[in-house]
């Protein structure tokens, strides 16, 4: 291999650096340079899909669930905080701040405008993070009488009655 400086056909100096297959033999050539890259990609591919496995099995728990596959947390507080009633056109069939949940004496009472059809209405309620209400709100539903709802507690344990009544605005 050559060395230094020489002059090119005009008289400037250039490096005289050896020929480029010269280059390529020495560091296995093209096909060699791609390999070592394609092998360096997939190893950081395993390595991120192994860290990946990793976190997953380590955040999996034995959390228990109840028989309709909810979470049973450790929350024991009980209560309804909105209820809402809504026609056959899907919308809010009670006036506006009418509406009274009393959570120490577990009752609802609400007003429904007048002309209200209570034979079909669909009931939706809010309850505390994590408790359900039982039987399901949200299906149609026959509000001539009055309706009983149990919330219970996220942990499963407390469990407490509402009794909702509507009447309708005279």
């Amino acid at each position: 291999m050559r060395s230094g400086f020489e002059p090119d056909r005009r008289g400037f100096l250039k490096p005289n650096l050896p020929p480029i297959h010269e280059v390529l033999n020495r560091s296995g050539g093209p096909a060699d340079i791609t390999k070592k890259y394609k092998n360096m990609k997939t190893t950081i591919l395993h390595k991120f899909f192994g860290f990946l496995a990793i976190i997953g099995l380590l955040s999996c728990s034995k959390d228990p669930v109840d028989e309709s596959g909810l979470l049973i947390t450790g929350r024991s507080q009980c209560f309804m905080t909105f209820f809402d009633l809504l026609g056959s056109d899907h919308r809010t069939v009670l006036v506006s701040g009418q509406t009274v949940i009393d959570t120490t004496n577990l009752t609802v009472t609400a007003v429904a405008r007048y002309g209200t059809y209570m034979q079909r209405v669909k009931p939706y309620c809010s309850v505390v993070t994590d408790a359900i209400v039982e039987p399901t709100m949200g299906i149609w539903t026959d509000y001539s009488q009055p309706q009983k709802y149990t919330v219970v507690s996220g942990n499963r344990q407390v469990r407490k009655t509402y009794t909702v009544t509507v009447t309708v605005q005279k």
